[in-house]
């Protein structure tokens, strides 16, 4: 067993780190909210008069794809250590500078596939928990540092992505007192454990994992966890695992990776390999598909909703074509190519957009009637990115094979 704790700043004691998740930070995968906006509702939308200037680059060991987490003034960043053979290493560092304020590292995969990490860790009540891509999972003291408890997914659940290579990408989803995975075991598709000891609340059975994490749905009493897997999409009852209701949506290779919009009662859903988008009502728990599309084919970056319209990259990857729908109707408003695979997240009304293949950083007004771009961060040299950019307190990180890098975009 692997385990290196570092703390590299003193008087971390004093931070203390906030019971619940406030909106101003990205304490999970996809944000506040879950669908890849920013709670920050100004910012600096004039990068030609006034380009983002960078506040700090810290440099990768990986070239993965685990998001940031970010609360209470830190960042919280998977990446990997030495080549094969290495270890997953997770870092606090402050927000502010880029410090590293404590490292851990923890077994991770032996070999890389597009990299060593994929999952993005979920901060909660003090505790950070993590996922390796072969389904290793930690749960940390978010101030500290220090292990709590540690669970072996992959052997305990037989854990099944639709691609073995390239192991597990869902991130976890904190519940109330427990934390959501997706292992993809036959007899444990979804599963809970307690946040507090890592033990097995239940376990629900399915086919195996997408790539899509887990997301909720619906308020109170009434609140589903919904996953996007290699047989469609699902809701499941968070108390106990019950499945709820099921919308078949498979793709030729299994592979559902985009992480699915709420989007009132119904609940969209992209996938690449000729499949496209759809819009499903989840009314009564009997799941109907509203609308479909092969205009937009999300591989695996992840689209927004911004007042009624869909931004999303679309397949195939080159030129990786931007494309508008509405969320009503599923109706194609406009589209603009050469993106790549293109990360998208938002901020401030407009659309934030990463270049896959050069890592340039496209600040693009979310506007329905036509596109209209507000600016770009070039990178030299140009770097391929797949993180969805995140707006947090003023600043935009974004994660490209190399470095993360952190700008001011404060108004």
């Amino acid at each position: 067993m692997i385990r290196k704790v570092i703390v590299l700043m003193a008087g971390v004691g004093c931070l203390g780190l906030a019971s619940s998740s406030l909106a101003n930070e990205w304490r999970q995968y996809r944000g506040p909210t879950g669908d890849g906006i920013s709670a920050d509702l100004v910012i600096n939308r004039d990068w030609t008069a006034r380009p983002p200037a960078l506040l700090w680059a810290l440099p990768l060991g990986d070239e993965g794809w685990s998001n940031p987490s970010v609360g209470d003034g830190r960042v919280f960043l998977l990446d990997h250590e030495g080549k094969d053979g290495g270890a997953d290493r997770v870092r606090a560092l402050d927000l502010k500078t880029g410090r590293v304020i404590w490292s851990v590292s923890f077994p991770g995969p032996s070999r890389e596939k597009y990299g060593y990490t994929a999952p993005s860790p979920a901060l909660d009540q003090g505790k950070l928990y993590c996922i390796s891509r072969q389904l290793q999972v930690i749960c940390l003291d978010a101030i500290t540092g220090k292990e709590i408890w540690r669970r072996d997914a992959a052997r305990d659940f037989s854990g099944k992505p639709a691609e073995t290579a390239w192991g597990h990408s869902a991130s976890p989803l904190v519940d109330d007192q427990q934390v959501i995975l997706v292992p993809g075991g036959p007899d444990a598709a979804v599963v809970a454990l307690d946040k507090t000891t890592g033990q097995t609340r239940w376990k629900a059975p399915g086919g195996p994992a997408g790539y899509a994490s887990p997301i909720f749905y619906g308020e109170g009493a009434a609140r589903q966890v919904v996953v996007f897997n290699s047989e469609g999409l699902i809701g499941f009852n968070p108390a106990d695992g019950q499945r709820l209701w099921t919308q078949p949506w498979r793709t030729s290779c299994n592979q559902n990776s985009a992480t699915p919009i709420v989007i009132g009662k119904r609940i969209f859903i992209s996938s690449a390999w000729n499949v496209g988008s759809g819009l499903v009502d989840i009314t009564d728990n009997k799941p109907s598909v509203v609308w479909k599309t092969k205009e937009l084919q999300a591989r695996f970056s992840s689209p927004v909703q911004i007042n009624g319209f869909i931004y999303g990259v679309t397949m195939p990857e080159t030129p990786g074509t931007l494309v508008c729908l509405d969320a009503a109707t599923g109706e194609t408003k406009w589209k603009q190519p050469g993106f790549e695979f293109g990360p998208i997240g938002a901020a401030g009304g407009a659309i934030i957009v990463v270049h896959g293949k050069t890592g340039d950083i496209i600040l693009v007004e979310a506007n329905s009637a036509a596109y209209k771009e507000l600016g770009r961060i070039k990178q030299d040299p140009p770097t391929a990115a797949w993180n969805t950019p995140i707006v947090v307190d003023g600043k935009l990180l974004v994660r490209n094979k190399k470095v993360l890098l952190c700008f001011t975009v404060a108004p």
